[in-house]
This record gives C-alpha cells, sequence and structure tokens, in this order.
C-alpha cells in the first residue's frame, strides 16, 4: 500500500488485464472481516474494488455497482450508505490489518536489519498477491473527506512510523547509513509499492522473489550492504553459461529447433 495517495483514476493496462483474468475471484486482502457474516457485504465490496480499479473511484457509480451486482440501487443503499463508506471500510481494513502484520514483525525481530527485511518483504509480497487491492490501497485516499480521510491518514502515518523508527533503529545500530531516515523510510515504501504496477503473476519472477529482491536492494539503499539473491532465472542462466562449450551448443541447437516446428 502506497503511503502517497495519487490520484485515483485509471490502471495501467497491465493491471486492467489483471482485472479482467481475474472476474468473480475473491480479493483476500480488501475482504473486511465484519463480525456478522454478512456475505452480500462482502460480496459489495468485493466488486466495488474490481470496479474501483477498473474505471477509477469517481467512474464509478453507485448505480453501476448495483448493475454489476445484479441488484437495484436500493438494496445497495440498505448494506451502505455512500459510495465512499465502502471506499473507506476497505481503507481502514487494509491498512488496520498492515499495521498488525508490521507490529508482530517488530515483535518478532529486535534487530532493526532482520526487521526491515521481514516488513520489506511483508508488503511487496501482499501487494503482488492482490493487485486489485494494492492498486485501491495505493490510490484511495483522495476518494475520501473528512473524518474517513483523517482516519486512514492516521493509519497511513502510523505504518510510517513502524517503518521510520526501524530506519532509525538501524541508524543508531550502526546497520544503516541515511542523513535523513524520515525522507529514507518514504522512499523505500515507494520502492514497494511500484512493483504491482508492473507485476505479472504469469511473468518469470514469482512474487516471492520480487519481494526479496525488492527488500535487499531497499537494504541497500540504507547503507546495508547485502548481495541480491538470484532469482530462478538468473540461476538458469548461469547454469547454461557454466556448461561446457559442446554441450551448451547442441542444447541451443535443440532449443532452436524446438521453436521452429
Amino acid at each position: 500500500m502506497n503511503m502517497h495517495s495519487l490520484s485515483f483514476g485509471w490502471p495501467p493496462r497491465r493491471l486492467r488485464r489483471v482485472v479482467n483474468t481475474s472476474r468473480g475471484r475473491s480479493t483476500r486482502r480488501a475482504e473486511p472481516a465484519n463480525g456478522h457474516g454478512n456475505a452480500q457485504r462482502d460480496r459489495i465490496r468485493l466488486t466495488a474494488v474490481r470496479l474501483f480499479t477498473i474505471n477509477g473511484y469517481a467512474g464509478t457509480s453507485m448505480k453501476q455497482l448495483a448493475n454489476e451486482l445484479g441488484m437495484v440501487p436500493a438494496n445497495v443503499y440498505n448494506y451502505y450508505p455512500n459510495k465512499q463508506s465502502i471506499l473507506f471500510e476497505v481503507l481502514s481494513h487494509q491498512l488496520a490489518s498492515l499495521i498488525e502484520r508490521d507490529k508482530a514483525i517488530v515483535a518478532e525481530h529486535a534487530e532493526p536489519v532482520p526487521r526491515m527485511h521481514a516488513l520489506l518483504h511483508d508488503l511487496v509480497v501482499e501487494d503482488l498477491h492482490d493487485p486489485q487491492a494494492a492498486f485501491v490501497g495505493q490510490h484511495g485516499l483522495n476518494g475520501l473527506s473528512g473524518p474517513a480521510r483523517e482516519r486512514v491518514s492516521q493509519l497511513m502515518a502510523e505504518v510510517r512510523q513502524i517503518w521510520l523508527t526501524t530506519v532509525q533503529d538501524g541508524v543508531a545500530s550502526g546497520d544503516f547509513d541515511t542523513p535523513d531516515p524520515k525522507l529514507s523510510t518514504l522512499t523505500i515504501l515507494s520502492l514497494c509499492s511500484s512493483t504491482s504496477k508492473w507485476f505479472d503473476p504469469n511473468g518469470e519472477y514469482t512474487a516471492e522473489e520480487v519481494a526479496d529482491h525488492t527488500a535487499a536492494k531497499a537494504l541497500r539503499g540504507l547503507g546495508y550492504s547485502t548481495p541480491l539473491p538470484a532469482t530462478k532465472r538468473a540461476r538458469a542462466k548461469q547454469s547454461f553459461v557454466a556448461m561446457p562449450k559442446g554441450r551448451a551448443a547442441a542444447t541451443g541447437k535443440r532449443r532452436s529447433a524446438t521453436k521452429s516446428r
């Protein structure tokens, strides 16, 4: 979830493709538990997240939402008084869940380096496993106003503070080297959030690989020397290069013959 909410507009083409192919699937992080097992409220929220991702918040109306659900608008209003109340519930749950996970990580890792790595890895993996919820989380704040906006802003600030404290602890211990911990915190949060903009679940990298790589790059940016983890793709390439010359050439010929069929 991006701590700097941008304009809530159209998502990238890649994300629209992911949304269209995942129609009807559960959106895990966008689904808050309401304590009453109200399946209809859950269904409304999940459908709203998908429409917000496709059309943007401003481009989605309660009437469109009702049509998508196969309901009359009056029925939707029985569950939510307006569109903003749906968005607020989604965002507040996302952030509350993130804060809970972050606090558990802080409790588990006393040392700043493994704590920072765990915070980074968790945020990236969660975003990549649910790009629709990630998109709404990154851009949703501008759809809120009044007390709802203030509450979500407070939750965002709480997340930033957990990460900032970790960076400051790393500077104090000598593990991190940054003259401006706050700016570094904002930078690495933005780095984590950017991965969901280009990640393809059907592509050559797994969510875990992207999370590991991003965490290592962020730690390097904080002045901590750590090797970049090798991806499956990189290991395969290295293995091919390390082959005996005759074997590598034969493998290349077999691949070319396969492609030409």
